[in-house]
């Protein structure tokens, strides 16, 4: 026989194996079609994993860099009038600030942030104190991680749509494997020590050994976390993993509502880009900002949001982490662009569709719970990416296996 008639007869045996006697058919084409999926995708998943990894401590890694402008020497005894701090970031930049965060910190100094979509935009830092600009972080930083996210989110690829559905798709393989790979981990009833050995590990033995019982038990006991981690991803592609989650819980006036005006706004014309830009605010923003904090009065730190998305008019927003877990939840206290309040909006008043859309962000990147659940995050990705990567392994093993039985 020749050798590449070997290689087919090896490769054929690996990619589709005999049923095994006491395996039921169900199962042998759920491990047909796990094996298939993985060998595809698995090599994307990684990618997608490895990148979202990287992309967790985004925030961390920009305050190191700029860590004397954030960090004063000494608690700050006093606090400058934010509305300084805009006419100094204004003064500098010829630019009007979208949002200006306090931290609760006092010897951190105030961050002042100009946002650009696709940009790394501007990031600068005032004295707490003064108001006087005294640092700002680097546009390499962010820009590095703008190009992490992108290919991330759709390979960084010119065609965004096109990217932005191939890894929505692979994602939803993901999730198609780790459900069949959960079905396949369930041990045939009555056969002994089964279920003790789908929670054992193999560390002390070879390496083949403990890189099997990392994919299939530890595959398992990370299941749900990756499930949710997948399913939040999905969640900014498909309209209908949005409607699942999220639209389901509306009320039915309100979901009929929502279909109306989803109708109107693809029948409407687009403006040509000849709108007027938005009028200078003509308010006082420490004013807001004391009528702030009479209704949240709870310590955290504090943003004055002037533009952005989602914002229409001026807006003090609050991190609430006053709960149970320490989630980092939040509140808003809006007002017109006269400074009149129209609407105190706190996150435990919201209807819970509400609750579970603002929380999909920060569950998928980790930031729900602050550094805790960011550093579980990024543990979960890292497990994420090697799971591919062992089930490659165990494939090249058997393939090794076959093509060593062949040639003896």
């Amino acid at each position: 026989m020749s050798n590449h008639s070997t290689t087919k007869s090896i490769l054929k045996k690996a990619l589709l194996r005999k049923k095994k006697k006491s395996e039921s058919t169900f199962k042998y084409i759920l491990f047909l079609l796990h094996l298939w999926l993985g060998l595809i995708v698995g090599g994307v998943i990684c990618f997608i994993a490895i990148t979202g990894a990287l992309y967790v401590f985004k925030h961390e890694v920009e305050d190191l860099s700029v860590y004397s402008s954030i960090h004063r020497e000494a608690p700050a005894e006093s606090i400058v009038s934010i509305d300084v701090v805009q006419a100094n970031f204004e003064a500098s930049y010829d630019k009007t600030p979208h949002k200006i965060t306090i931290p609760e910190k006092t010897n951190h100094n105030i961050r002042v942030q100009f946002t650009e979509r696709g940009k790394a935009g501007i990031t600068a830092f005032a004295d707490r104190e003064t108001g006087e600009i005294i640092g700002e972080l680097s546009p390499s930083v962010p820009k590095f991680f703008n190009t992490i996210m992108f290919l991330h989110r759709w390979f960084n690829m010119e065609n965004f749509k096109l990217g932005r559905q191939i890894t929505a798709a692979c994602t939803l393989v993901f999730m198609v494997l780790l459900i069949s790979g959960l079905i396949l981990w369930f041990p045939k009833t009555g056969k002994k020590n089964a279920w003790r050995n789908k929670f054992s590990f193999g560390f002390r033995y070879k390496f083949s050994v403990w890189n099997r019982d990392l994919h299939i038990n530890m595959g398992m006991y990370a299941f749900i976390f990756l499930i949710v981690v997948a399913w939040t991803g999905i969640f900014f592609t498909y309209g209908w993993v949005k409607d699942i989650t999220v639209n389901s819980l509306k009320p039915a006036e309100l979901r009929q509502e929502a279909s109306h005006s989803h109708n109107q706004k693809s029948q409407r014309k687009p403006s040509g880009g000849n709108q007027q830009k938005k009028k200078a605010l003509e308010v006082n923003l420490d004013v807001l900002l004391a009528e702030a904090n009479q209704h949240l009065n709870y310590t955290g730190d504090l943003s004055v949001m002037l533009s952005g998305k989602g914002i229409s008019s001026p807006t003090i927003r609050k991190k609430n982490t006053h709960n149970l877990l320490g989630a980092q939840l939040y509140d808003d206290v809006k007002f017109s662009d006269k400074g009149k309040l129209m609407k105190v909006d706190l996150f435990k008043d919201r209807p819970l569709y509400q609750k579970v859309g603002s929380m999909i962000k920060p569950i998928h990147t980790g930031e729900i719970l602050g550094l805790k659940s960011k550093i579980f995050a990024f543990i979960l990705s890292m497990f994420a990416a090697y799971l591919p990567i062992s089930g490659y392994i165990m494939w090249f093993k058997k393939l090794k296996g076959r093509s060593e039985k062949q040639s003896a």
